[in-house]
């Protein structure tokens, strides 16, 4: 082979390479995405569930009666409790507290 050849052979590698690093740098950027769209759902989740038990706890302070509202009202109560600690936990995470 030639100097030339070997020239060309090297640039097909750099460019071959290069498009490489590219589509790695294509698939992470795809996986943050994805990471970060599932969190956002997560924590809309978690807010929901603190929300339908503030929204339980207020109905009752209204007077209205337990039984109407909830067969197991305290099951409401530790799901939010569930969520509020679950939130708590990914915040701190994203804060990078540990």
């Amino acid at each position: 082979m030639t100097k030339e050849q070997l020239l060309r052979i090297e640039n097909k590698v750099d460019n071959l390479s290069n498009q490489v690093s590219g589509l790695y740098a294509q698939i992470n950027h795809q996986k943050d995405d994805l990471s970060n769209q599932l969190i956002a759902k997560i924590k809309e989740w978690l807010q929901d569930e603190i929300n339908t038990y503030q929204e339980i706890q207020t109905r009752i302070s209204d007077g209205e009666e337990i039984e109407n509202i909830a067969d197991a009202p305290e099951v409401f109560f530790g799901r939010s409790e569930c969520a509020e600690g679950l939130l708590s936990k990914i915040e701190e995470w994203e804060d990078g507290n540990e």
